[in-house]
C-alpha cells in the first residue's frame, strides 16, 4: 500500500473479519479496488460489493444485494 496502488489482488487469502474492515477502511480512503478470488461464496457475500462469476465460458458480474 505504500505505493499506492490503484488494485489489489488476494489470491484465496483466508482473512478474519476484522482484517477485512480495515482492508475496506483503507479502501475507501486511498480508493483502490480489491480483486478476491475464492471458492466460498458466504465469505464473497460478506464482504463484496461486486461478485464475478466464472462458470465455463460464461462470466457473469452480479451486485451482492441481487444474491440476498
Amino acid at each position: 500500500l505504500i505505493s499506492d496502488p490503484d488494485i489489489i489482488l488476494l489470491d484465496e487469502l483466508p482473512l478474519k473479519p476484522s482484517s477485512w474492515r480495515m482492508l475496506r477502511s483503507l479502501q475507501r480512503r486511498m480508493g483502490f479496488t480489491v480483486v478476491w478470488t475464492t471458492h466460498d461464496l458466504r465469505e464473497a457475500l460478506a464482504v463484496a460489493d461486486k461478485i464475478l462469476t466464472i462458470r465455463g465460458h460464461s462470466i457473469e458480474v452480479l451486485k451482492t444485494e441481487e444474491l440476498n
